[in-house]
Parts: C-alpha cells; sequence; structure tokens
C-alpha cells in the first residue's frame, strides 16, 4: 500500500511538472488567397465639351475619356447622337427643328502608346449601327481591340474626335446638343 500511495505521489508530482511547464504562447497559420476578376471602368475628364459656334460648315469635337483596366487588351467603341435643338430629341411638334447630323465617321486615340492590335496609332470607325444614349437616337461604331503599352493593363486618356454637319442656311438660332459614348470591354 506505501507503495502504491508512493507511485500516486510520484505521478502527482509528475503530473503538476507537466501542467506548470505547459506553453505560454500558440499560433496555427492558415493561407488565404482570393482572385482578382476582370474590371473596366471608364469615366470623363471633361463632362461637358463646349462645341464652339457656328453659322454652317463642320463642327468638329473632341471628347476624352480615362479608361481603367485590369488587362492589356481593351475593346474600344465610340457612338454619338445628332444635335437637337432644345436638348430634346424626343420633341415632335409643329414647330420641331430638325438636328444637326453627326458625319458618321469618328476616331479613337488612347494615349501612351496604345495602339489597335492592327497596328496603327488612331482608328477611323464608322458610325453606322444603330443604338440609343440615354434618349437620344445615336450611331455606334463596331469594337477595336486595343493593346495597352503597359504590360498587364490598360489604364490612359483615350481622345475619341466626331464631327457634326450644320448645312442648312435657315437652321434657326439656338442651343443645338446632344451626346456621345465610349464604350471599353474586356476580352473573353
Amino acid at each position: 500500500m506505501k507503495r502504491l500511495i508512493g507511485l500516486a505521489s510520484g505521478l502527482l508530482i509528475v503530473g503538476m511538472a507537466a501542467i506548470c511547464s505547459a506553453d505560454t504562447i500558440s499560433s496555427a497559420t492558415s493561407r488565404v488567397h482570393v482572385k482578382v476578376n476582370p474590371d473596366v471602368a471608364v469615366s470623363l475628364v471633361t463632362p461637358t465639351v463646349d462645341l464652339g459656334e457656328i453659322q454652317r460648315g463642320l463642327i468638329n469635337g473632341r471628347v476624352d475619356f480615362r479608361v481603367d483596366a485590369n488587362q492589356q487588351y481593351v475593346q474600344l467603341s465610340v457612338a454619338a447622337s445628332n444635335l437637337y435643338k432644345g436638348d430634346d430629341p424626343l420633341y415632335a411638334g409643329p414647330d420641331a427643328v430638325a438636328p444637326i447630323l453627326v458625319v458618321p465617321t469618328a476616331s479613337i486615340q488612347p494615349e501612351n502608346g496604345s495602339n489597335p492590335a492592327t497596328g496603327q496609332s488612331t482608328v477611323s470607325v464608322a458610325l453606322l449601327n444603330g443604338t440609343t444614349i440615354g434618349n437620344f437616337p445615336a450611331s455606334e461604331s463596331d469594337p477595336v481591340v486595343f493593346e495597352s503599352a503597359a504590360n498587364g493593363h490598360f489604364s490612359q486618356v483615350v481622345h475619341t474626335s466626331f464631327a457634326w454637319n450644320q448645312d442648312q442656311v435657315e437652321k434657326p438660332a439656338g442651343d443645338y446638343s446632344g451626346v456621345v459614348r465610349l464604350t471599353a470591354a474586356l476580352l473573353p
């Protein structure tokens, strides 16, 4: 019995020693990961562009957009509406004024050495496809693929140029306005 009590006492002392020498800090490590999905954003450099004043002739306008994408290749297309008196393309009353027609060609020119996949530095595009921008009927180009000069991303200003033809001598004086749009899409 004395032996059993001695053995129990010894085990109790060893157990207490183990408790007294327990770790005071512990840690574990886990891997974490995230997948960054393709992303593109288009913003205006100048929200409203004043095309100036004219009696008759071509009205040229340049609208600058900012395109930021996390891919090197981006499809760009442009669209433009006619210019409407009173900023109302839907007015069809008896005193409605015919719009100033958009010329069916435009150009797209990114800054910083980005070129179309075809190699030119500026692309002229035909505005042939019918679309709408808000309430404005518009004409849109087919998309053109551009490659960024920066490896892995496309982040730069894109210049777009449009023209409208005011060829009517008796066009009522006043303010005429319309809208233009740049669309950027990532390749699948």
